[in-house]
């Protein structure tokens, strides 16, 4: 998915929970502006882009 500004968002699955010193490193890869961890916070997620919205369940 695209931001207004042209940046792309990407969600990541890992398959096992990282360390979060990893994870903090990934801020200094070039490109990288932020990065979050919703680990146990939702339940659904609400995307909208060009085709419409979706709508996510887990």
């Amino acid at each position: 998915m695209l931001t207004k500004r042209g940046g792309i968002l990407l969600d990541v699955k890992f398959q096992s929970f990282p360390e979060l010193s990893t994870l903090n490193h990934i801020k200094v890869w070039p490109g990288i502006i932020d990065h979050s961890l919703f680990y146990k916070m939702a339940t659904a997620a609400i995307l909208c882009g060009r085709d419409g919205v979706n709508y996510l369940y887990i």
